[in-house]
């Protein structure tokens, strides 16, 4: 049995790179990820590699279309794939069309990066026969804008459920003006958490799945209240409050399992009572809500925000602990803290076996 390929990803977001490792789960690819061109350089090396994926901006040392030419040298069999802003591609289409690599545009990539991906990976486990020389030569070339199409690769299952949840995740958190990888943070802490508090199956996936699309109610608020630096008015907070309400109708008319529905109409509930739609307390929230409450009121504490930067970890772990037994859980608090589990996500997102991170 041929070993699985493998893609190397060179990105300096720790959020991206957490983004596009849980894209690239449910594929047959190992992967290996790097922050800098150099690391990749070095990669590229030891290895062979059936797919490199760079960033095109976010590289310090090295533009991104620069080290795919290098990939094309040293690995001339490997798929190359550039992510651009859509405002970028004009200037970097030429060297796409000459197939020297494919152009995928931000901030809607996951769905044609994920399918040109498995496409690539559906031919290099299973080569095609020597095709004859008069043959004509397909170019490779996909310009994925946002109102461009891609190829379209079946993906049966829950893999290609979760593919589609991680969009709407990155719809939100584009229409913020940033592609943060929020939705993707808090569904790895949230399975991490709902693991060590005795989830299995399919209460698990719940968990999981329920914290990619927890916040898809913000693409009905106006974008400017996600990016305030100020104190919301009253109205403000009672317009931010009801996406809630908004993500909880998103997610019903999609036929999510009521598990799912359930953890994403109360995670806002507290605890002691005060938190709403609903006013629910203590065990009588659902457990996959108390779960998803947890990662992301960490998540918000850990990363940057519009109004703040990231909180300390020891200040963290203070915050979090003051809020057990008011807004959160506090066996989960616990659970959560004792065990660090916070330790375990990072943004290496727990690779599968086989994965190397540079």
């Amino acid at each position: 049995m041929p070993a699985a390929p493998r893609v190397l990803i060179a990105d300096d977001d720790v959020s991206d790179l957490l983004v596009l490792r849980r894209l690239l789960r449910d594929t047959p690819y190992a992967i290996d990820t790097v922050r800098s061109a150099s690391q990749a350089l070095v990669a590229l090396g030891e290895r062979e590699y059936a797919a490199v994926v760079v960033d095109d901006e976010r590289l310090a040392d090295v533009p991104g279309a620069t080290l795919l030419l290098e990939a094309e040298r040293s690995q001339p069999k490997a798929l190359r794939i550039l992510l651009a802003r859509a405002e970028r591609t004009p200037q970097l289409v030429a060297a796409a069309k000459e197939a020297r690599y494919q152009l995928i545009a931000r901030p809607f990539f996951a769905k044609p990066l994920v399918a040109s991906l498995v496409e690539h990976a559906v031919r290099w486990l299973q080569p095609e026969p020597p095709r004859d020389d008069t043959q004509k030569t397909v170019n490779p070339f996909i310009q994925a804008a946002p109102d461009g199409e891609a190829r379209e690769v079946p993906a049966p299952g829950r893999s290609a459920e979760r593919r589609v949840l991680l969009t709407l995740a990155e719809m939100v958190e584009a229409k913020a003006g940033h592609s943060s990888g929020h939705g993707a943070r808090v569904s790895a802490l949230a399975g991490v958490l709902g693991r060590e508090a005795g989830l299995t199956g399919a209460a698990l996936e719940a968990v999981e799945d329920a914290a990619l699309v927890h916040d898809v109610g913000e693409l009905a608020l106006d974008s400017t209240l996600l990016q305030v630096r100020r104190a919301l008015t009253d109205a403000e907070r009672m317009a931010v409050r009801h996406h809630v309400e908004s993500s909880f109708q998103i997610v019903r008319r999609a036929g999510l399992a009521p598990s799912v529905l359930a953890a994403v109409r109360h995670h806002h509930e507290r605890w002691d009572g005060m938190g709403h739609p609903d006013a629910l307390s203590g065990a009588n929230i659902p457990i996959e809500a108390r779960i998803l409450a947890v990662a992301d009121t960490w998540d918000a504490l850990a990363t940057d925000r519009p109004y703040r930067t990231a909180v300390p970890l020891d200040r963290c772990v203070e915050t979090f602990l003051g809020l057990a037994g008011t807004h959160l859980d506090p066996q989960l608090v616990s659970l959560y803290v004792e065990r660090k589990l916070y330790e375990l996500i990072d943004w290496t997102d727990p690779p599968r076996p086989g994965t190397r991170l540079l």
